[in-house]
């Protein structure tokens, strides 16, 4: 919330617009959240998180185009980030879409996903100091 208030742009709650509906998902219908947040290594994360009805639909790449866009409005010197378990190759194939390339991977070490490998992608390239805050991040 507090990214929302600062910066002027956030997550977003996203639901099946009309021209979306169809017989599986209906008008109105909660998919998740996504957006971009202000990290405290001073770059944007994109995020989205969408229910399984959602997946392979094109709603997560729709999403990732529009929060890059409306973080380039709202502050274009910041960089775009992006932080992916490598066993989820979907989410990895969005962040691409949205124009991010990866730069990282490496081990995760805390939470839930300790011991999984993670993905850095980003556009343009970060400087050593907010890479290495966000790898500290898991």
């Amino acid at each position: 919330m507090s990214s929302r208030r600062e910066h002027k742009i956030g997550q977003w709650a996203v639901r099946v617009a009309d021209q979306g509906a169809d017989a599986a998902l209906a008008a109105g219908t909660f998919l998740g959240t996504g957006g971009v947040n202000m990290t405290p290594a001073l770059v944007w994360n994109l995020g989205y998180r969408l229910s399984p009805a959602a997946w392979g639909r094109g709603f997560a790449t729709e999403i990732a185009l529009a929060a890059v866009a409306g973080a380039r409005i709202h502050n274009d010197s910041v960089p775009i980030t992006a932080r992916v378990l490598s066993n989820n190759p979907a989410s990895a194939r969005v962040a691409v879409r949205a124009g991010l390339r990866k730069i990282w991977e490496g081990p995760t070490t805390t939470g839930a996903a300790a011991g999984l490998s993670r993905e850095i992608f980003s556009d343009p390239d970060l400087g050593h100091d907010a890479l290495s805050r966000l790898i500290e991040a898991g």
